[in-house]
């Protein structure tokens, strides 16, 4: 049988409900440390054990958001489509919790929400200098709210443990990728051309031929995405579009693969 392995609390006073749980509950509640600093999300502990982490106290995100109980699945792919067979909904797709797993909020036949996961330590964890790569054009496209400054970080965190800018201009590169941070919440002409041209002169430099393909692949897919059914949208906004052609000219890829991979997605699209 599934078994329970996590929860969460939404509050919309965080310090006030983590002073709730303590009291109540003797709970040892301390906030998570991501790459760059402290994340807003608290962990909850029955000990003092850092490893026995039941559950998390997180701001509320939304009117009417209730305690989220998550079940450890074999797969969240087919763990959706069952719930689906069985009349209940999705209502935030596979996500990633970088280095740690893969999680998935659906809803039952009676409206409540609940949660399923599945342990990966492989999640979202770039290995080699391309996939890094992928991550950042990924951002870059998707930066019109997408990804979270969160992830982005995370994201940055990563390239910099695999060393990828070695040897390069890496404060003024790292200063680019930040800035792409920042303007998380903003659309992707807000960048300047100087910055997409330092990351895909480098990308150009020390990416395959084929590595440049699944770049360009990447930013694409990211373009057309339909978070909120898990699909592709034929129609893309004209500024991602431009971003996504000045990839694809810059990194110089082939036309034949260019149609390929556009068809590919259009055969896709919702």
């Amino acid at each position: 049988m599934a078994s329970l392995v996590h929860f969460e609390i939404p509050a919309d006073d965080v310090t006030r409900a983590t002073n709730f749980y303590k009291e109540l509950f003797g709970w040892k509640i301390r906030q998570a440390q991501g790459p760059t600093g402290p994340m807003d999300y608290w962990l909850i502990s029955p000990d003092e054990a850092e490893e026995n982490i039941q559950g998390g106290i997180m701001k509320r995100q939304m009117p009417n958001q209730g305690i989220i109980n998550y079940t450890d699945v074999s797969s969240i792919e087919e763990t959706i489509k069952k719930i689906e067979s069985l009349k209940g909904k999705m209502v935030l797709g596979k996500t990633p919790v970088p280095g740690t797993g893969y999680f998935a909020v659906c809803m039952d036949t009676e409206k409540n929400v609940f949660g399923i996961w599945k342990a990966d330590p492989d999640a979202f964890v770039f290995k080699e200098p391309a996939q890094a790569f992928i991550g950042i054009i990924a951002m870059i496209i998707a930066a019109d709210g997408n990804y979270s400054v969160d992830e982005m970080r995370t994201v940055w965190y990563q390239i910099e443990s695999i060393d990828l800018f070695a040897g390069k201009d890496y404060k003024a590169i790292e200063s680019a990728v930040f800035n792409i941070f920042n303007k998380s919440a903003a659309d992707p002409s807000a960048f300047t051309d100087q910055e997409m041209e330092l990351i895909l002169s480098a990308a150009k430099e020390m990416l395959s031929e084929k590595q440049r393909e699944q770049a360009y692949e990447a930013a694409l897919r990211i373009a057309h995405a339909d978070r909120t059914v898990e699909g592709y949208k034929k129609d893309i906004d004209p500024r991602e579009k431009a971003v996504c052609d000045r990839i694809g000219n810059e990194l110089k890829i082939p036309e034949p693969v260019k149609s390929r991979i556009n068809r590919d997605i259009d055969e896709k699209a919702m």
